[in-house]
């Protein structure tokens, strides 16, 4: 279903169009597990108005899980790339997890990423 929304959005410049008139902010929550398909759909409707995009973004990456779908933490290094005129927000307190699990949690994840 994405596939054929993207191939509309690219191909129809009235849908494209309709779609950033209609969704004039995009909020994305769990960034971190969005794949190259549902970039490839924001970035297409936000084209419309590649001077002021309005995107919200809200993802940790420590916390991606949907790798075999084709999520990709480089996705959320690359979002300040490609909009640059952005402010990262940083939250540092954790008021889930012990500082147990949290270590235990930050251990394995710097294993990850040192195979990366």
């Amino acid at each position: 279903m994405i596939l054929e929304a993207i191939r509309l959005v690219e191909e129809y410049d009235i849908v494209r169009m309709n779609l950033a008139e209609q969704y004039q902010f995009i909020m994305v929550d769990e960034f971190q597990d969005t794949n190259e398909a549902q970039m490839r759909l924001i970035h297409s409707i936000l084209s419309v108005n590649e001077e002021n995009p309005n995107i919200f973004a809200v993802g940790d990456d420590d916390q991606s899980i949907y790798k075999f779908q084709g999520a990709n933490i480089k996705t959320i290094r690359d979002f300040h790339d490609r909009y640059n005129d952005t402010y990262l927000i940083l939250l540092e307190q954790n008021y889930r997890s012990k500082e147990e699990i949290i270590s235990k949690s930050r251990t394995i994840i710097n294993q990850e990423i040192s195979n990366i």
